[in-house]
């Protein structure tokens, strides 16, 4: 049996280790085309967000960086968070950027891969927010029978759902904070640097890191099953962009610190 998880068990394994049937068809009318379409949250800081009309963040640079690697242009298209899947699944998009959830899922040894994953191109530790009054989420379950904010599609959805937690949907990152700090939500779950950038662009927010991952989860870009050819390309041109410390300068620049390597 193959057993499909959310990304942060699946995507350690690196698209070239993932099996299917996949084909060349993809990955020839991207080379035609000459452009790789890849699919972004439209307001997610510091990772893919509008500055003076401009789509920017280190998940944007890096995209464009593996384009380049394949000799390609690159064309965003920004969405929700709960239509990255839906978009990548239509064919409206080559690949996705930003955390992803797949629901776990047992497949027997026949039956294609639906997604592949590449290389790891950042490692995110996750943080609770909560209002700084809050005195009662001091670990991660906690947060059971809670009503969390969240955006559907969102990287810890399906384990808040799992532990009985209640969700409070938003559209987005930004919306998520507004909940917890307007008492609409007890708490929320997301990435600490976004939650750091958050804080330095609204340093009056009433919110607060209550509980702190003690683990790195690695991110990745994610492939549609079918395009075997072109995940293994995006893979190999991450592991180039790891190997020449191009990804460590371009985190330097966002965060001041190495978040492509697991420290």
């Amino acid at each position: 049996m193959k057993t499909i998880v959310k990304p942060l068990c699946a995507i350690v394994m690196g698209a070239s280790v993932l099996t299917g049937c996949g084909n060349d068809a993809s990955y020839s009318k991207i080379k035609k085309s000459g452009t790789l379409v890849v699919g972004m949250q439209a307001n997610y800081a510091p990772f893919s967000y509008y500055k003076d009309g401009k789509l920017t963040g280190y998940d944007v640079d890096v995209a464009r960086l593996v384009a380049k690697k394949l000799g390609l242009k690159v064309k965003f298209r920004t969405m929700d968070n709960d239509r990255l899947v839906t978009e990548l699944d239509d064919g409206k998009i080559d690949i996705t950027g930003n955390q992803q959830v797949i629901s776990y899922k047992k497949l027997d040894a026949n039956t294609e891969v639906p997604y592949y994953f590449s290389k790891p191109y950042k490692y995110s530790r996750m943080v609770v927010i909560t209002r700084k009054s809050n005195t009662t989420i001091k670990h991660f379950d906690d947060q059971r029978n809670q009503k969390v904010a969240m955006s559907r599609g969102d990287f810890f959805e399906d384990s808040v759902l799992a532990d009985g937690g209640d969700i409070v949907d938003q559209k987005d990152f930004d919306a998520c904070m507004k909940a917890v700090e307007n008492k609409k939500a007890v708490d929320t779950m997301n990435d600490l640097l976004a939650f750091q950038y958050y804080m330095k662009k609204h340093p009056q927010a009433n919110l607060k890191g209550s509980v702190l991952s003690a683990r790195l989860f690695p991110l990745t870009f994610m492939v549609k099953g079918t395009d075997q050819t072109l995940a293994t390309k995006i893979d190999k041109a991450v592991k180039s962009l790891q190997d020449a410390g191009t990804l460590s300068d371009l985190s330097m620049k966002y965060f001041y610190q190495d978040i492509s390597k697991e420290k």
